[in-house]
């Protein structure tokens, strides 16, 4: 088999087509060039005519500048240091009741219960009084037999002195009284005398198998029933009285300076409004108290003074204070204690003075000082500031992460002329742009 090997030639194009194909493509590349070159010089002088012009305005420079903030307005007015406290209610009459005499009980009051109010003079509890009234009897009969001994003994003495003056003789004192047995009417008198103290005694002790209030008092426990057998040392009941109580309240020993506490008969202490939020429920619920005594000592622990504040008719008994709030032994209440006043202060809100006891003021032009100013009390919500700033400042209460005396603030009062400049700039950019 035979295999052709002679090469295969191309046909060569027309003499003068190449060349006037090349020429066509470097025409068209300087086109797209130039073209492209005149549209970039077209755009970038449309922007650089059409660039916005700042003006300068009154005002609108702050408008961009300044830190919006809160301010209130500082209001001076009288005010009286009111300290905070907190207290437990105690007696301030308490008696454990015991009979003055032995014996079987043979009734109880029936109030005489936990929380049952008794009346001074009521019979708490009654004891059998059967021997005690023997013992009267018997008394008796020795002061009857005692005076019928001094009437015999009487006679006795006339019939010796009528004697005497029929013999006629003449006696020393001590001879002549043992004639007239004086000392034999004196002995009958003295047991004349014992005999009457005794009826006195027997009919003290059977008075006494009548046990009553010694007060009025509230009954805290019961010690005794019927059939008990009773002696002195017998806690009948334990009685508090309930025309006082007091509280025993805790206070910093820097802030007696404020505090009222009574140094005569006649003075009188700080008023106190008592609360107990977890027992009187109704809005605002709450007794009046007066500060009575500072106690001598500190406490153990906190080192604080002792305060005793006084409530009067604290199970609200009185007609005149039925709808007021009974108090309850032992409770834990909560106390604002009127103190003596600050004079004109200007009040400020806790949160609202910064550290080092200074204010931020939003002071003239908008500007941000940071005041020093002086306290002159303290509560639980409020600094009262005695100097260092004045009635109708404005105070910022908006927390400013990095403040700088001097720094533009403005307020929500000067919004609407920022919202004016703002749209006033929009619409220049839109005219500038067109």
């Amino acid at each position: 088999m035979t295999t052709d090997k002679t090469p295969m030639v191309e046909e060569a194009p027309p003499t003068g087509e190449a060349p006037r194909a090349r020429r066509w493509v470097l025409v068209a590349q300087v086109t797209v060039a130039v073209v492209a070159i005149g549209l970039a010089m077209l755009g970038a002088e449309y922007m650089v005519s059409s660039k916005p012009t700042a003006k300068r305005r009154s005002g609108g420079e702050l408008a961009r500048t300044a830190t919006l903030v809160e301010t209130l307005v500082a209001a001076e007015r009288q005010e009286r240091a009111q300290i905070e406290a907190s207290g437990t209610v105690m007696p301030s009459r308490e008696i454990a009741l015991t009979p003055e005499v032995a014996g079987r009980v043979v009734s109880i009051h029936p109030k005489l219960v936990p929380g049952g109010v008794l009346r001074e003079g009521e019979e708490v509890a009654r004891l059998d009084d059967r021997e005690y009234r023997l013992t009267v009897r018997q008394a008796r009969s020795d002061l009857t037999r005692a005076r019928a001994d001094i009437t015999l003994e009487k006679g006795s003495q006339s019939i010796a002195k009528r004697e005497f003056e029929l013999i006629g003789e003449e006696l020393d004192d001590l001879g002549a009284n043992l004639v007239l047995r004086k000392p034999q009417l004196a002995a009958v008198n003295a047991t004349a005398q014992q005999a009457q103290a005794q009826l006195a005694m027997a009919q003290l002790n059977l008075e006494r198998t009548a046990v009553t209030a010694p007060f009025d008092a509230v009954v805290r426990s019961r010690g005794a029933n019927v059939g008990s057998r009773v002696t002195q040392q017998t806690t009948i009941a334990t009685l508090v009285g309930v025309e006082t109580w007091w509280i025993e309240a805790s206070v910093p020993v820097d802030q007696l300076r404020w505090i009222n506490v009574p140094e005569g008969p006649d003075a009188e202490g700080s008023r106190v409004q008592v609360t107990n939020p977890a027992a009187w429920t109704e809005a605002g619920a709450h007794r009046e108290g007066r500060v009575v005594q500072l106690a001598v000592d500190l406490e153990d622990k906190g080192r604080m003074a002792r305060l005793l504040i006084a409530v009067d008719d604290p199970l609200s008994l009185a007609p005149e204070g039925a709808a007021r709030p009974k108090m309850l032994l032992g409770s834990w209440v909560q106390l604002a204690i009127e103190g003596r006043s600050l004079g004109s202060v200007v009040p400020v809100a806790r949160e609202h003075v910064r550290d080092g006891d200074r204010v931020w003021v939003r002071g003239a032009g908008g500007l941000l000082e940071i005041r020093e100013v002086t306290v002159a009390f303290r509560d639980r919500e409020a600094v009262y500031v005695s100097a260092g700033l004045k009635a109708g400042e404005e105070i910022v209460t908006t927390d400013l992460p990095a403040p700088v005396a001097g720094m533009k603030l403005r307020t929500r009062d000067d919004a609407p002329a920022e919202d004016e400049a703002g749209e006033e700039r929009s619409s220049e950019d839109r005219e500038a742009r067109r």
